[in-house]
């Protein structure tokens, strides 16, 4: 974790540290997770260079990206074409700060591995819906914040049958089917950074509401 940073806005300074580790993980870590390694490590690199975004997989060991997901990134600015894929590590799993699956599936096998802890485990539309629902994290603690978003959860959630908190596999699809990936998971990543990478701006009004003490000054 890197040092506090600060933000200067109208309200005084706001101390945060947006430094943190994310992995993403998906079934073969040649789709899904690596698009969404690439795309929320652009965000977020934007806003700190020492913010650290992973991705991994349950199946295969250095294969590289499937040619669809190449193509529909390529369509975006990136280039996934030096991805090779991993098999998830416990070393992982206790080293990220949050782990954004997939699918539930995804979710309820990374939770019974070494290393892993429920409680920072979520799909990624998942925790995109919580974190819209709390607000930004603002200066919060990222670790606090996880904590919050979490709150009551249970893995009988998880086993639940949810298709609207998954990202659907393209794996085999057309090159339509990548592009509705990408896209799908380039709505989650703009979402997600602005709601737990961003820095504080105590001058936005959708901070202030969900950090009302601010108001009062």
């Amino acid at each position: 974790m890197a040092g506090a940073r600060v933000k200067i806005g109208g309200r005084g300074v706001v101390p945060y540290d947006p430094s943190i580790e994310i992995l993403f993980v998906c079934t073969g870590n040649i789709c899904r997770s690596p698009m969404a390694e690439a795309l929320v490590g652009r965000r977020a690199r934007a806003l700190d260079p020492g913010t650290i975004v992973q991705s991994t997989g349950f199946r295969f060991d250095g294969r590289p990206a499937e040619p669809g997901a190449v193509a529909a990134l390529a369509k975006l600015g990136l280039d996934l074409r030096p991805h090779r894929s991993s098999i998830v590590a416990p070393e992982m799993l206790a080293q990220a700060d949050l782990v954004l699956a997939m699918e539930n599936a995804h979710v309820r096998d990374l939770a019974g591995l070494d290393g892993a802890d429920f409680a920072k485990i979520f799909t990624f539309p998942d925790a995109v819906a919580r974190a819209e629902a709390m607000g930004p994290r603002g200066d919060e603690p990222l670790a606090t914040w996880i904590t919050r978003m979490g709150a009551g959860r249970s893995i009988a959630e998880v086993l639940a049958h949810r298709p609207d908190l998954e990202v659907p596999d393209p794996m085999g699809g057309s090159k339509r089917a990548f592009r509705a990936s990408a896209a799908q998971i380039d709505d989650l990543a703009e979402r997600f950074v602005a709601m737990a990478l961003a820095p504080p701006d105590p001058d936005d009004p959708t901070y202030l509401a969900h950090h009302p003490t601010l108001g009062s000054t």
